[in-house]
């Protein structure tokens, strides 16, 4: 059942703040199986990881914020992820060790976005996640999306491990810089300028796929 309140969950709980649980803080990495903050108007202080192997809901007026560290919220396994329109600022990683569909309710704004999965993942919903800081592909796997696209607002970067590539619709749309951090395999989907400085620092963008469109201020290219 639901674990409610000031205590440790298990990978076999799921974690529910209520409006009568008050600020809470998240100090060491744990595991839950899933993860609500139910009616909850409070702080949630986040210095840690927490793992989840299932929903992620959020809801309107819960506040998150850190005092060290770089805190993640971490998908681990197959489930369904709705902001209802709070920004997580930190780091969003989906994550597993075996083939998870991962579906978004609702469009997401977070401060970086990692993919460290060590199998091939998909992220489900035509939904939208706007990145405000980095996007990073740590594993040698295709991130696939379906219809999901990932929007670069900020100041940051994007990068891939060797072997890794994209299967995404990528948006640069931003006043400030990104940069390439490494050279970029994409494999299919719409890559689109529409605002902002790139800075490749010398590395490649690679089309891996004919299924591949670029798209720089409308004017689009079918590779």
């Amino acid at each position: 059942g639901p674990l409610v309140g000031r205590a440790v969950p298990t990978e076999a709980d799921g974690v529910v703040f209520t409006a009568t649980s008050g600020g809470l803080t998240i100090n060491t990495t744990v595991d839950c199986k899933t993860f609500a903050t139910t009616n909850n108007a409070s702080t949630l202080t986040w210095n840690a990881s927490l793992r989840v192997s299932g929903n992620i809901t959020l809801t309107s007026g819960f506040t998150i914020t850190t005092t060290s560290g770089s805190p993640q919220l971490i998908p681990i396994a197959t489930g369904t992820l709705t902001s209802n329109g709070v920004t997580f600022p930190y780091i969003l990683a989906f994550q597993g060790v075996a083939s998870q569909t991962f579906t978004l309710a609702d469009n997401w704004t977070v401060g970086s976005l990692v993919f460290q999965q060590g199998v091939s993942s998909v992220i489900a919903g035509s939904k939208t996640i706007f990145i405000n800081e980095n996007l990073t592909h740590s594993s040698a796997q295709s991130m696939t999306s379906t219809g999901t696209t990932l929007v670069m607002q900020g100041t940051g970067s994007i990068s891939n491990a060797a072997g890794g590539s994209f299967s995404c619709d990528i948006t640069i749309n931003t006043s400030g810089i990104i940069t390439f951090g490494t050279t970029i395999r994409y494999n299919t989907g719409t890559f689109k300028y529409t605002a902002g400085t790139v800075n490749t620092t010398g590395n490649t963008f690679t089309i891996s796929s004919v299924a591949t469109t670029l798209d720089v201020n409308g004017n689009t290219d079918g590779t």
